[in-house]
């Protein structure tokens, strides 16, 4: 057997829901009515930014290691909306990531948008579950976009996660971790250029 030097990846199938196979069904369902242009999927969810280094791994020349600044600073935190395809959505704030800050987002959000008929996918985090955001679904519903709760311990199933994924390991330049400021940037520039100059293909 041969083998090959890479990452151990944690697995959470144990942590699985007796629901869920059920939400993974609905789910498929939304996707299928997509298809059929009845409704807009998009994946939302929040990261956190800093000028601490996330990357484990690059390519480097042999004999060659690059070494990144590493700066202890305030955190960016994000949430995207995000529709897999072009359509990408970046809001920031430097503080806590608390439910009447999304709830602003998505009143953004729902604004842009117009009444066109949404189902907003996200996971099971307490700020997504308080009795302040709960109370404003239905005033969303009534502007034609729905909430729908994965299970808990799915990330895979929210397709954001890639969206991430890109941005922390794979599109940045290193330079973004001299300074604030390229940090910012490189954050504006991803939602600017998302769709053209930065895709993600799903198979």
């Amino acid at each position: 057997m041969d083998f090959i030097w890479k990452r151990v990846v944690k697995s959470l199938i144990n942590k699985r829901p007796n629901n869920y196979q059920e939400k993974k069904e609905q789910l498929n369902n939304l996707k299928k009515s997509e298809k059929e242009g009845k409704i807009k999927i998009y994946y939302a969810d929040g990261s956190m930014f800093s000028l601490t280094p996330s990357v484990p791994y690059a390519w480097q020349p042999i004999g060659v290691r690059i070494k990144l600044p590493s700066f202890k600073s305030e955190n960016l935190n994000l949430f995207g909306i995000f529709d897999a395809d072009k359509d990408l959505e970046l809001y920031s704030v430097k503080g806590s990531m608390t439910s009447e800050v999304i709830i602003s987002f998505i009143d953004d959000f729902c604004k842009k948008k117009n009444n066109e008929k949404i189902a907003l996918v996200i996971d099971n985090a307490s700020v997504y579950r308080s009795k302040l955001f709960k109370f404003r679904e239905l005033e969303w519903e009534n502007k034609g976009l729905t909430i729908f709760y994965l299970p808990t311990y799915s990330p895979h199933l929210n397709l954001i996660e890639h969206l991430w994924r890109f941005m922390k390991y794979e599109w940045l330049d290193f330079n973004i971790y001299d300074c604030w400021d390229n940090l910012v940037k490189y954050i504006e520039n991803i939602a600017e250029n998302f769709g053209t100059k930065y895709t993600i293909k799903f198979s």
